[in-house]
């Protein structure tokens, strides 16, 4: 059996709950192809060059304090070419990263430290597969 597809397959396409600096540690080497993730806020980080514009996520569709448009993460996917690289995201809050990986078919894997964060984002994916189902996608 080979070890690293079912070290892998532990966190593949899945929501795990935990620090991402232990998590990450249990992955295989070279496993993941792609980290999605945003610098930490009032560090004066300041993009150069293209800049993606999207509407930020507002009312009831907000339910973390910085949850991305789904929009923005469905872009940046669509931007790798590679349809097989697995995307991590070490900090997937309310799983949109996530969400935009299963829209596009992409596999992904995606840690986050609060339990409360874990299960909206659990809830937000089974929500995504359900209508996948239901579009024929």
């Amino acid at each position: 059996m080979d070890m690293t597809a079912t070290s892998l397959d532990r966190y593949l396409n899945k929501v795990t709950c935990g620090d991402c600096l232990e998590l990450m540690r249990e992955l295989p080497d070279e496993s993941v192809d792609l980290v999605v993730t945003d610098p930490p806020y009032g560090v004066g980080y300041k993009k150069k060059g293209d800049v993606i514009k999207c509407q930020i996520v507002r009312g009831r569709e907000r339910v973390h304090p910085t949850q991305k448009p789904l929009e923005l993460l469905t872009t940046l996917l669509k931007a790798t070419e590679d349809t097989k690289q697995i995307v991590l995201d070490p900090f997937l809050g309310s799983g949109t990263t996530a969400v935009a990986a299963e829209r596009l078919g992409r596999q992904w894997i995606g840690f986050e430290i609060s339990p409360e964060y874990c299960a909206i984002a659990e809830a937000r994916i089974v929500k995504e597969r359900a209508q996948l189902k239901i579009g024929g996608l």
